[in-house]
């Protein structure tokens, strides 16, 4: 968007998957590794966070946390 707008970033930052982004828009990485590389990151989560996964929900008699695979 800023390109659009005619302005040029001299630096750029991303966290977790806007990383791969600002890779690809710096020109290191192409889309295509950069899909690669998130479908193993996904795939690494998915073996190595096996059953630690985690989410909470507010029911209507208060506050309650639970524990889970996805």
């Amino acid at each position: 968007m800023w390109i659009l707008w005619g302005l040029t970033p001299v630096v750029l930052a991303g966290h977790s998957f806007g990383e791969y982004s600002i890779l690809v828009r710096a020109g290191v990485l192409s889309i295509c590794d950069a899909l690669k590389l998130v479908g193993i990151r996904a795939a690494l989560i998915r073996e190595k966070c096996a059953g630690v996964c985690s989410w909470t929900f507010e029911p209507a008699d208060g506050y309650t946390s639970r524990t889970g695979v996805h």
